[in-house]
């Protein structure tokens, strides 16, 4: 019965400890799903195995199913590899250029 009690309890602090991590982490996680999603239906779209996209990253099939599983703090390396990969486009640097350029012409209000 207390190792009942013991095991409940640890279960209850790991619990906590998750809770606590998804909450403190939860705008690059939520990216991160959204990245991973995106790259699992270009692999079906373009019928690729994920063991065909590491290959083209020239990373381990590990690292791939850690990108899709959404819960990798991604680097822009890595996001520019999978782009490269799959030939996609999952930051779309040209729309914040034009955005900067945009926000640069607009004279400060006197």
């Amino acid at each position: 019965h207390t190792r009942s009690i013991w095991v409940t309890g640890v279960r209850r602090v790991l619990f906590d400890l998750y809770i606590g991590y998804r909450v403190a982490n939860r705008d690059w996680l939520r990216k991160s799903a959204v990245i991973a999603l995106y790259v699992l239906t270009s692999l079906r779209e373009q019928r690729l195995t994920k063991r065909a996209l590491a290959k083209r990253m020239k990373v381990s099939p590990q690292q791939v199913t850690k990108i899709v599983k959404g819960s990798e703090n991604l680097t822009l390396e890595t996001i520019s590899k999978v782009e490269q990969a799959l030939d996609i486009n999952i930051i779309d640097i040209e729309s914040l250029t034009k955005l900067l350029k945009a926000k640069s012409r607009k004279k400060p209000d006197a």
